[in-house]
């Protein structure tokens, strides 16, 4: 979005593409020790199932940065993907490791940090919005998504709380949390099963296998989530949910009525079983829905949503996301998460 475009230059740096051809060092043992030192964490961002994120503060220039501290038992394999992922990884719509850190049972990625605000959060906050901003904050999406898509790469856990909003003032998302992340080939790879159910393509769900237009499935359960404020898939069980999603089943009359055409088109593009039948990501940026054309930016501007629904699915995804956090005390108490 070209407005979303001229402010993001006045707000980040120049992006450190270097760092796709020379990847971020792990630094361990004792100099690691010493030198986690600098970063003091004032308090706690999000907590999830296996990590915990804190603000922190570098003493020697005092910029803030946020710490994730992961715990390695029993996941080393996992958390070794998740930083070979993050270290070479460099966009301005991925959120950007910065250092990393072994240390002992835990590693400890120093990330820029964002304003905190989740995709769901940001938009609850409004009385209302319009289709317009979903718009451009997809359009930021499918800018990561195309970035990822380039370098092999499915994010594969899209869901409200990895897209993170870089400030409170206007639209502007980032990806994150890469754990999930995987290398796909055009064939399919075999990965295991993670994030929440309603977000899950059906081959990842029912199949283990990821393909290069997975996430483009769950791109669109965050369009319909944002425009209607419920998961398309709902079901009165988890059973129910499953086979919705098999038989990708879902309703159009839960979506406002002042819902352009080209929005429900588009979701209707999207929501093919089979992953080979979905646009790309490219397909998708060149859909007339997410033209910047002077009339499709106001018919979009003409179709307002009340927020009510939003903020009472972001308050039922968040409280269910609160339930799964870990209670681990060595990665609550390391680097001072917890004083």
């Amino acid at each position: 979005h070209k407005a979303g475009g001229a402010e993001k230059q006045l707000t980040d740096p120049p992006m450190d593409y270097s760092k796709e051809d020379h990847p971020i060092l792990t630094k361990s043992g004792e100099g690691a020790d010493l030198q986690i030192r600098k970063y003091k964490v004032v308090d706690e961002l999000h907590r999830g199932r296996f990590s915990t994120v804190g603000r922190c503060v570098r003493a020697d220039d005092h910029r803030i940065f946020a710490a994730k501290v992961l715990i390695t038992e029993n996941r080393k394999e996992e958390v070794k993907l998740e930083l070979d992922m993050l270290r070479s990884l460099r966009h301005q719509r991925l959120g950007l490791l910065h250092e990393a850190y072994q240390l002992g049972e835990c590693v400890v990625l120093i990330q820029e940090l964002l304003s905190g605000s989740d995709i769901l959060e940001y938009l609850s906050q409004r009385n209302e919005y319009s289709e317009q901003i979903v718009a451009v904050l997809i359009t930021q999406m499918l800018d990561g998504l195309g970035y990822l898509q380039w370098k092999g790469i499915c994010h594969l856990d899209l869901q409200p709380s990895n897209l993170v909003l870089t400030s409170t003032r206007f639209p502007s998302l980032k990806i994150v949390d890469f754990g999930s992340a995987r290398k796909v080939e055009a064939a399919g790879t075999d990965v295991p099963v993670n994030g929440l159910t309603d977000y899950i393509a059906p081959e990842v769900l029912f199949d283990g296998k990821a393909y290069p237009n997975s996430d483009i499935w769950s791109l669109g359960v965050i369009i319909y989530v944002l425009l209607a404020g419920v998961s398309p898939f709902t079901g009165d069980t988890e059973e129910d949910l499953m086979a919705n999603i098999q038989c990708v089943r879902y309703r159009f009359e839960w979506l406002p009525v002042t819902t352009t055409q080209e929005a429900n088109r588009f979701l209707m593009l999207i929501f093919k079983r089979d992953p080979s039948k979905r646009p790309t990501v490219t397909e998708c940026l060149e859909h007339r829905w997410l033209n910047e054309t002077e009339f499709m930016v106001k018919k979009r501007e003409r179709a307002p949503i009340i927020s009510n629904k939003i903020r009472d699915y972001s308050q039922h995804y968040h409280k269910e996301q609160r339930r799964v956090v870990t209670n681990n005390k060595l990665l609550l108490s390391y680097a001072g998460l917890k004083q």
